[in-house]
């Protein structure tokens, strides 16, 4: 029976997949007010910015597919690349609400780190057992 169908949502995909998106989000959050307050209160370049953003979203990306693959149990690059594809079309989105279209260098950039990030989060996710340990 698929688990996607069922009628308890704490074993559905649809819930971990959510719940994954759900802790990619506060990653990245927490992730990008560090990263803000790193560079308020150090003597860093703000060219810096933009790549800390990137990084920050792909560090969500990381734990948010590693959560979602954990909890489904299979196929952790898929998971990985649904969590990393749902979070930067909510961030690609806001962007564009926020501050009209633009899909430039950097959203590509963006995108590269958000899928590669959370495919390793997701294969990690899966090859980690309740000890911790990487591989099975």
């Amino acid at each position: 029976m698929n688990k996607v169908f069922s009628l308890n949502p704490k074993n559905s995909k649809a819930t971990a997949i959510t719940l994954g998106v759900v802790w990619s989000l506060a990653v990245a959050v927490a992730a990008l007010l560090l990263s803000s307050l790193v560079l308020t209160l150090g003597d860093f370049s703000h060219s810096i910015a933009l790549p800390l953003s990137s990084l920050s979203l792909g560090l969500g990306s990381f734990f948010g597919s590693r959560y979602t693959a954990k909890k489904i149990g299979e196929k952790g690059y898929l998971c990985g690349v649904i969590n990393g594809g749902i979070l930067f079309l909510m961030t690609f989105i806001l962007g564009i609400i926020l501050n009209g279209f633009s899909f430039t260098a950097v959203s590509v950039v963006r995108l590269i780190t958000v899928m590669l990030l959370g495919i390793i989060g997701g294969i990690t996710g899966i090859n980690s057992g309740s000890s911790g340990r990487l591989v099975k």
